[in-house]
């Protein structure tokens, strides 16, 4: 129960057996059972929700947007109104996302959820809610009125993996994780030990190959 994702608890000690063949083995033989993520593809009426703070979620719902060939400008974020633990404070935020972009209440983003199903496009929502909680009601409330067609829930690769599963179950139907800052971690291959799929490391695709590169580097003493 005490294994980090990514960095905190134990070694594993993984990147280092990977030096001989047989270490090799036994490394990608616990990647490739993995539960794979989803591959999204650009749909009309789809919605996306990308859940964590905002200064880590924003990056990962722009390289989505990027990949759905959708204006990363167009992103909504999704605050709530209660919360006085914004990674980015509010003011910033009124000044900087565009009027109609900022999202607070439950049934305006609900009626939002109604005209976008008619969208010729993807819709990609950002909703504010990193570790730890500060508004688990408002974040049970707004994700079901979002009837998201895929989550993402972004995590620092830091973070432990029963707080991050706790936290997930909370969001609720989490397809993928993203993690951040996965290179300054100490022990990547923890990260095998969580029950979630894995879409991004870093922003990139979280491919056995990526995997692999970066484990066996680990253990060359990165």
């Amino acid at each position: 129960a005490g294994v980090s994702l990514l960095g905190v608890g134990h070694s594993t000690g993984l990147g280092g057996a990977a030096k001989t063949p047989a270490g090799y083995r036994v490394l990608r033989g616990r990647v490739e059972p993995r539960p794979v993520s989803p591959m999204i593809v650009s749909t009309p009426g789809q919605v996306i929700v990308v859940v964590g703070a905002i200064t880590a979620a924003m990056p990962v719902a722009g390289g989505l947007a990027r990949q759905l060939k959708t204006d990363p400008g167009s992103i909504h974020l999704a605050v709530s109104a209660s919360s006085t633990s914004h990674d980015v404070p509010m003011g910033r935020l009124l000044s900087e996302v565009p009027v109609g972009r900022l999202l607070s209440d439950v049934s305006d983003i609900a009626m939002r959820r109604t005209r976008w199903q008619h969208s010729v496009g993807s819709t990609i929502v950002v909703v504010e809610a990193g570790l730890p909680l500060s508004d688990r009601a408002w974040l049970t409330a707004v994700v079901p009125a979002l009837a998201p067609t895929f989550t993402w829930a972004v995590a620092q690769a830091s973070t432990k993996v029963r707080d991050v599963v706790s936290w997930a179950s909370v969001v609720g139907n989490v397809d993928a994780l993203a993690l951040m800052n996965v290179q300054v971690t100490g022990d990547p291959a923890a990260a095998l030990a969580g029950p979630l799929p894995i879409g991004l490391l870093d922003g990139q695709r979280a491919t056995v190959t990526r995997w692999m590169a970066m484990l066996t580097y680990e253990g060359e003493g990165r």
